[in-house]
């Protein structure tokens, strides 16, 4: 995680689909190694769909938290 610069005080949030299971979890293993702490979303096909179907980008709702993020917080996009 060198090429990141994650450190123990990093919170790092991986979302991830079934097919990169593994890599979301090796990526986390490396994480949790230089102090960071982890949280592994994991979006299935199903869940995918329904976000797209239901959740419009015209929907007057506040954004996820997770969307917003905080300073210090790094988030990966495995597809």
């Amino acid at each position: 995680m060198k090429s990141l610069g994650i450190n123990e005080q990093d919170n790092v949030t991986t979302y991830f689909y079934p097919h990169t299971l593994r890599l979301a979890e090796e990526t986390a293993k490396e994480c949790f190694k230089k102090g960071a702490d982890v949280l592994l979303n994991l979006y299935t096909d199903r869940y995918h769909e329904s976000y797209l179907t239901h959740l419009t980008y015209t929907s007057p709702r506040k954004p996820m938290a997770s969307a917003v993020g905080g300073i210090g917080e790094i988030f990966f996009f495995e597809y």
